[in-house]
């Protein structure tokens, strides 16, 4: 115990026995509530409200990720069709 600590407690003791104590007490919990674990809560709830828009950003770019997909996929067949319709018709001009 150093004596910081041993005069507080002496002086605690001297000038309000046991509810100077209980009173000491209850000042250190509200200021640590005050001082620490509400700005702690506040930054915690704030933390979630950004993971739940990322999260919902997300799931906006998967759905259009797989709606490129399924676009992409229906282009790359059209273009395999004209291809195909390119080499019948390269064919035919060849064959004459």
């Amino acid at each position: 115990m150093n004596l910081e600590t041993a005069s507080a407690v002496i002086g605690l003791l001297g000038s309000g026995g046991v509810i100077g104590i209980i009173y000491a007490c209850i000042k250190g919990v509200t200021y640590v509530t005050h001082n620490v674990i509400r700005p702690v809560k506040m930054t915690v709830r704030q933390l979630e409200e950004v993971i739940k828009e990322l999260r919902n950003w997300m799931d906006e770019l998967r759905c259009e990720s797989q709606e490129q997909d399924k676009r992409l996929t229906l282009v790359e067949e059209a273009i395999k069709l004209q291809e195909r319709r390119l080499d019948t018709i390269e064919k035919r001009l060849n064959a004459r």
